[in-house]
C-alpha cells in the first residue's frame, strides 16, 4: 500500500489560518487590486494595469501579458507587497539579488 500523507491537527490549524488570512486580504487590501481566487486555488490580482497570477501548480499559458509566479497562493499578499515596493521578482516570487 502506498504511503499517504495525513496532516496532524497542528498542520490542519496552520492551513486554516493561512486560508483565513488570504480570505481577509482578498476582502480588504486585495480589493484595491481586483484580487480574486479561482476555483483551482490560483490567485489573480492587478497592479498598475499588469495582471499577476500566483499558482502552486505549473503556470500555463500567459493570457494578455499576465505575469505568473509559481508559488503558494497564500503568498499572494506578500508578492503583491513586494511588487508595490518595486522589487524585481523571479518566477517563484522571491526577490532577485
Amino acid at each position: 500500500m502506498p504511503y499517504r500523507w495525513k496532516p496532524n491537527s497542528a498542520q490542519k490549524d496552520a492551513f486554516r489560518s493561512k486560508a483565513a488570512e488570504l480570505d481577509k486580504w482578498l476582502a480588504n487590501e486585495g480589493a484595491k487590486y481586483a484580487a480574486e481566487r479561482a476555483f483551482t486555488g490560483t490567485v489573480y490580482f492587478t497592479i498598475e494595469g499588469t495582471r499577476y497570477r500566483v499558482s502552486s501548480h505549473k503556470p500555463g499559458v500567459n493570457y494578455n501579458g499576465e505575469k505568473c509566479f509559481h508559488a503558494s497562493p497564500y503568498r499572494a499578499p506578500e508578492i503583491a507587497q513586494l511588487i508595490l515596493e518595486g522589487k524585481t521578482l523571479d518566477g517563484r516570487g522571491k526577490v532577485k539579488s
